[in-house]
């Protein structure tokens, strides 16, 4: 008879168990694959986790090296920077001790012309004061009118003025007579003079 449309199918027992077997095998595998699924999920997911671990750790070790390497980079940028600092320092005291020295040297040069001038100065009125207070001896003579020619002899009448600050002590008078007749002259030796 065929059976109707809703109305429960039914079986033999054998048939019941042997379907009731297949279903629970076909659950027990089910539930295999299920948790054969789970494992390899959870496997999956301890693989991705260790993965990230270890990508964790190299990332942290990168990361710290990252850090190291900066700081030391800010440490020798800083140590640039000092030593740099120190130079600038040391080449503007270089600087100013040696506009010091300049300075020196020129006020030296200075104090050198000074002394020149006023050593020449000195000089100048050491000569001007020699040359005031010496005495100052002029010869005057007189022209004679007419021949004054005696026996080989001449008489010429001079005076000696002293008109300077200091008294003058005459040691010794030579004199010298030139002669022209025409176009030539005629020296005799010195004269002897005999002092009026």
């Amino acid at each position: 008879m065929p059976a109707r449309r809703g109305a429960a199918v039914t079986h033999p027992p054998q048939q019941q168990d042997s379907y009731r077997e297949a279903r629970e095998r076909q659950k027990h595998e089910d539930n295999i694959k299920i948790v054969s699924a789970l494992n390899r999920v959870a496997d999956e997911l301890t693989v991705t986790e260790k993965q990230q671990n270890r990508s964790d750790r190299c990332r942290a070790i990168r990361e710290c090296i990252s850090i190291v390497l900066i700081l030391g980079t800010v440490v020798a940028a800083g140590a640039g920077d000092y030593c740099f600092y120190r130079q600038f320092e040391e080449m503007k005291s270089a600087g100013a001790d040696t506009q010091r020295i300049i300075n020196a040297n020129n006020a030296l040069a200075q104090a050198a012309k000074d002394q020149a001038a006023a050593e020449k100065a000195s000089a100048k009125a050491i000569e001007i004061e020699a040359t005031s207070s010496r005495a100052w001896l002029f010869v005057s003579y007189d022209v004679p009118q007419g021949p004054q020619v005696v026996r080989n002899s001449i008489s010429l009448n001079f005076s000696i003025a002293n008109v300077g600050h200091t008294p003058a002590i005459i040691t010794n008078i030579e004199t010298h007579l030139f002669v022209s007749t025409g176009s030539m002259f005629f020296t005799d030796g010195p004269a002897i003079i005999t002092l009026t």
